[in-house]
């Protein structure tokens, strides 16, 4: 779970100090990132005991955002079980 918790510090630190991170290229968000990974590893102290709740290193708010957004989309409803039903025109069936 130390994983976890580095890759949450690390990416609240990009949010904190890169807040145009969309605009910048490629190759300047790898050197960027490296250079956060390196220096959020170095300082962690892996001996530590992890005092983050679960649900903030697993991001369970953040897979539910990302399921009602799939879910909400105005083109295609892929949770719909009745649309198999219009399709066949055979009563018997």
């Amino acid at each position: 779970m130390h994983h976890k918790n580095i890759r949450r510090i690390i990416k609240k630190q990009l949010k904190k100090q890169y807040p145009n991170w969309k605009r910048l290229s490629r190759k300047q968000k790898k050197a960027i990132s490296k250079a956060v990974l390196s220096e959020a590893v170095a300082q962690y102290d892996f001996e530590q005991d992890i005092q983050v709740p679960l649900e903030e290193l697993i991001g369970i708010e953040e897979m539910a955002h990302f399921i009602d957004v799939f879910n909400s989309g105005k083109f295609i409803k892929f949770n719909s079980y009745n649309r198999s039903n219009l399709f066949i025109k055979n009563e018997e069936l």
